[in-house]
C-alpha cells in the first residue's frame, strides 16, 4: 500500500502540474500559469530547460519563471513554448505512467469493493481532482480489507 500511494501520490503531483499549465482556473482552483510565476521547477519546466540549454527561445520561459509580475503574454508564450517542446506531453505521460504503475499493484489485492474504489481512483480524468485522492486515502486509513487491521499513517507514509 505503501508503493501504491507513492506512485500513486507521485502522478497526482505531476498531473497537477499538468493542470496547472494547461487546465481550466475553475477546475483547477488556480490560476493557469501560476507555478511559472512562481518559478517552481516542475518536470514540465525541467524537461524544458534542458531542451534549450543552447536555444535562444529559452528566453521566453526564463523570463516569465520565478516573475512575478510576469505579464499574461509572457506567461502564454512560456506555455507555448512548454507545448511546443512537447514537455507538457512528456510529463503527461508520466503521470500516466505512475498511474498504470500503482493500478499494477493492485493486482496483489483480493477482489473486493475497497479494491474497485482503488482502481477507480486512478482513471485520469479523475486523477486531477484532489478531493477524490484525499477521499482514497482517507478511505485506506479506515479500511482493514488488506491486513485485517487499520493501517496507520506515520508522516504521511503508509505503514
Amino acid at each position: 500500500m505503501k508503493e501504491y500511494a507513492g506512485l500513486l501520490g507521485i502522478g497526482f503531483q505531476i498531473w497537477d502540474d499538468v493542470l496547472g499549465i494547461k487546465g481550466d482556473t475553475k477546475k483547477v482552483g488556480k490560476p493557469v500559469g501560476s507555478d511559472i510565476r512562481n518559478g517552481k521547477r516542475t518536470l514540465i519546466v525541467l524537461d524544458a530547460l534542458e531542451k534549450l540549454e543552447k536555444d535562444k527561445r529559452r528566453q521566453v520561459l526564463t523570463d516569465a519563471l520565478g516573475n512575478e509580475t510576469a505579464s499574461d503574454e509572457q506567461v502564454k508564450a512560456a506555455i507555448k513554448l512548454l507545448d511546443d517542446l512537447g514537455s507538457i506531453e512528456r510529463a503527461r505521460q508520466f503521470a500516466l505512467d505512475y498511474a498504470k504503475r500503482a493500478k499494477d499493484l493492485l493486482s496483489c489485492l483480493r477482489e473486493s469493493e475497497e479494491k474497485e474504489m482503488l482502481r477507480e481512483q486512478i482513471l485520469v480524468p479523475r486523477l486531477g481532482l484532489v478531493a477524490d485522492v484525499v477521499r482514497a486515502f482517507e478511505y485506506l486509513l479506515d479500511s482493514p480489507f488488506v491486513t485485517g487491521v487499520t493501517l496507520d499513517v506515520n508522516g504521511g507514509a503508509f505503514m
